[in-house]
């Protein structure tokens, strides 16, 4: 992310925040500079758009550390666009109908300094573009221990010890034999899904699929 981005991003709010141009948080030229590369690990997860190699990074940093907020709208929009055929196929094929959404969430100390949970407006700015009416929990999982930033950890090792035991289930009836979307903004070893999903089967959903936006 350069000074210049940065600096037009506070200078233009009603514009760009990586370029200053047009009158959306992201507009066109950078939405197409964002690379569209799925990832299949398995059958129950699936992240869509490349993380290093186009803005995505910088428009996540922006959103995560320098409350452009604004900008959650906009990915939420791009990840309809990458999750609405997955969930056809889904539906057709395994009846994955009427999903609820689990983001995955942030510590009470990380939402207190930050004001909110990235992956929840990421959330709501999907079900706006997608116009579909599925729940959204925000209290069914939560992370009850705090933890160092995952990308500190660079062994995959490292990464399950470090998010192991820090989420916690409430109201389990939310999701006892629903279809569940658990939802992240960025999976790389698939440490935090899999903490997550171990932790969400205790309440017995029919199936979870675990999405990602970017990888």
């Amino acid at each position: 992310m350069s000074l210049l981005s940065l600096f037009l991003s506070f200078l233009f709010p009603n514009h760009c925040r990586l370029c200053g141009k047009g009158t959306d948080a992201v507009c066109a030229t950078c939405k197409k500079s964002i690379v569209y590369m799925p990832y299949l690990p398995d059958r129950q997860t699936i992240a869509f758009y490349a993380y290093r190699k186009s803005s995505l990074k910088d428009l996540l940093w922006l959103l995560k550390y320098h409350h452009q907020r604004p900008i959650a709208h906009e990915l939420g929009g791009l990840l309809a666009d990458a999750l609405l055929p997955e969930l056809e196929e889904r539906v057709r094929f395994e009846h994955f109908v009427d999903p609820v959404i689990i983001p995955v969430p942030v510590s009470k100390r990380g939402l207190r300094k930050r004001g909110y949970n990235q992956v929840t407006l990421i959330a709501q700015g999907f079900l706006d573009h997608a116009q579909v009416n599925f729940p959204l929990y925000e209290d069914v999982l939560l992370k009850s221990r705090e933890t160092k930033k995952q990308a500190r950890n660079k062994k995959r090792k490292e990464r399950f010890t470090n998010i192991e035991g820090s989420f916690t289930l409430a109201h389990p009836e939310r999701i006892t034999g629903r279809n569940v979307i658990l939802l992240d903004d960025v999976t790389t070893t698939g440490a935090t899904l899999d903490e997550a999903t171990r932790v969400l089967m205790r309440a017995k959903p029919r199936k979870i699929l675990r999405v990602a936006l970017a990888h």
